[in-house]
């Protein structure tokens, strides 16, 4: 459960009558029962069960008591006696129509009295309670009833387990109280009681406006709330938030050094064309390069790569630091079970970090990426268009080859024939074995020329590769010798500037 738990009900009309009762229970509640030494180990009573059975049915609200979250998750005899104590004090105004279970409170043995009544208002003088109540049940309006509620852990180590630190506390915050339910100060008026109860000390607050205003809605619920839970744990939310600011500094710092690094190391593929595609989309955008004036798809941009840079072991150490520390810091609010941690990229108290990604890109020097891949591509399509010719040039070859081939063996078979006419002295023949030889002879000296041709290819291929190569080592080198000179020259003109320094024009 939270470190601190309010609860705020409201009575209206016909039911203001009732508060009068009400406030007098809440001055005169019975203290903190005496049980024995083992009674917080030993089981509910039968009784017990059946009474808090029977007043669920009543109020269903009191499931959201943290006395009945204490005793759910341990049913013994103290805390089922605790539960019952709050279901009476917070509805004493109607809880007399379950007469068994107001008298199992106000009879049952071994209770403390606090005194005659423990009411306190905005006043040292004393109070009469009856004619208190009798105010309180006349009041043409609303009536607030709220309920101000501590682990008994933090009541005392805080030193909130007594009616002044209460008292005072609720004088310091009264300007709050009164804003919270829309109460004019100067209309304000109220009375509270503290309750020392064994497992939830707490108070009573009532509040009501003297002249009929007044009304609470979440928001103002949500401040009553924060108003008490910064004044009691203002020291330990205080470092706490201390803490976050150093981690969150300490993030931002370690964000900019990996920034810086990026564009001198090699990085991964798919995070480098990530900032490719954002500088490309912030390159067509018009306007203002701050990401809340960006449109959404650019957005999206942004965010995947800050979520990709989260992922990163040396930030999202320190973003799982900092989420502890705002675990830590939202428990005193609410049930720590429900207080996710935040994504770095929708953590709104990040959102400079999405702004130095889009000023890193648009400053970010991207030649090494860039020229690494121009260079791929200026050497593929040097490949591309060698192979290209070599293709050509082996298709071209092995043609002009082939028909010099078939020309060669037409002469000779022509001679062969010739000799056979005139031996046989027969016109156009052609037998077999003279086609067969024509055929096998023509095959391999194809063969032959072809593994050649394709072996002259290779090398072209090659030498293109290597010529390419020595061409962007003799770049890289004019490069390097370009920024020799420019810092060299730099130097120079800092150095005139310094003997310089102190020289002053006027006019």
């Amino acid at each position: 459960m939270a470190k601190i738990v309010v609860r705020t009900q409201y009575y209206k009309g016909k039911k203001v009558a009732g508060t009068g009762k009400l406030l007098k229970y809440m001055a005169t509640r019975e203290g903190v029962e005496k049980l024995d030494t083992n009674a917080e180990h030993k089981p509910s009573t039968k009784q017990q069960d059946s009474l808090i059975y029977r007043a669920f049915r009543h109020y269903h609200d009191i499931c959201m008591y943290p006395e009945f979250d204490s005793y759910v998750k341990n049913m013994t005899k103290a805390n089922a006696s605790e539960l019952l104590s709050a279901i009476v004090e917070r509805n004493a105004d109607t809880v007399a129509d379950l007469k068994t279970l107001t008298h199992y409170v106000a009879e049952r043995p071994g209770v403390e009295k606090l005194g005659s009544h423990g009411l306190f208002s905005d006043t040292d003088d004393d109070i009469d309670l009856e004619k208190a109540a009798e105010e309180v049940a006349a009041v043409n309006g609303i009536v607030f009833a709220d309920v101000i509620s501590l682990r008994r852990e933090d009541a005392s180590r805080l030193g909130y387990d007594n009616a002044d630190a209460w008292k005072n506390c609720v004088r310091r915050n009264i300007n709050e109280i009164a804003e919270a339910h829309k109460i004019p100060i100067s209309e304000l008026k109220w009375y509270a009681a503290f309750h020392n109860t064994a497992h939830h000390p707490h108070i009573h607050l009532m509040v009501y406006s003297t002249k009929g205003n007044g009304y609470i809605t979440e928001k103002g619920y949500n401040k009553l709330k924060s108003a008490f839970a910064n004044d009691i744990f203002r020291n330990e939310q205080y470092k706490l938030f201390k803490l976050q600011t150093d981690i969150r500094e300490e993030l931002k710092d370690k964000f900019d050094e990996m920034l810086y690094d990026i564009g001198r190391v090699n990085i991964d593929d798919n995070l480098l064309q990530q900032f490719l595609k954002l500088a490309e989309q912030l390159q067509q955008c018009s306007g203002k390069k701050q990401y809340g004036y960006l449109p959404k798809d650019i957005k999206k941009s942004v965010d995947n790569i800050l979520k990709s840079l989260a992922e990163i072991p040396e930030i999202s150490k320190l973003y799982s630091e900092w989420n502890r520390l705002n675990r830590e810091k939202l428990s005193v609010y609410y049930d720590s079970s429900k207080n996710p941690d935040i994504p770095l990229e929708d953590n709104n108290e990040f959102k400079v970090l999405k702004n130095k990604i889009i000023n890193y890109v648009l400053q970010m020097d991207m030649s090494q990426g860039e020229n690494q891949t121009a260079t791929d591509n200026t050497n593929k399509a040097i490949i591309n268009d060698v192979a290209y010719m070599v293709g050509f040039f082996i298709n071209t070859a092995c043609s002009k080859r082939l028909d010099n081939l078939h020309s060669q063996l037409d002469e000779k078979e022509r001679e062969k024939l010739l000799r056979k006419k005139r031996a046989l002295g027969q016109k156009d023949v052609v037998t077999q074995d003279t086609k067969k030889e024509k055929d096998e002879s023509e095959s391999e000296r194809a063969a032959d020329n072809v593994a050649a041709i394709v072996d002259l290819g290779a090398a072209a291929i090659n030498a293109a590769y290597e010529s390419a190569r020595a061409k962007r080592e003799q770049q890289e080198r004019l490069r390097q010798e370009a920024e020799l000179q420019k810092q060299n020259y730099a130097d120079e003109y800092y150095d005139d500037e310094d003997e310089d320094e102190g020289f002053t024009m006027t006019m």
